[in-house]
């Protein structure tokens, strides 16, 4: 393993920290925390390859190396 893992919990719905996975509520459950993953659980993610994209990747360094002028 690679790194620390840091376990974070979220409640996917009010009072959701309370309730406990059932049959009755688990196709709930997996829908919630399969659009939390999708829409949010990236984001550090996103975040740290964004920027470390322009870290490497400066916009006035690229433009001087494809001699592009901005107006």
């Amino acid at each position: 393993m690679f790194g620390c893992v840091q376990v974070t919990e979220r409640e996917l719905k009010s009072g959701g920290s309370h309730l406990q996975v059932t049959e009755k509520n688990k196709k709930d459950y997996i829908e919630r925390m399969a659009k939390w993953r999708v829409e949010r659980g990236v984001v550090q993610q996103t975040e740290a390859l964004v920027r470390g994209f322009y870290e490497v990747n400066k916009p006035d360094i690229q433009r001087a190396r494809l001699n592009i002028k901005c107006f």
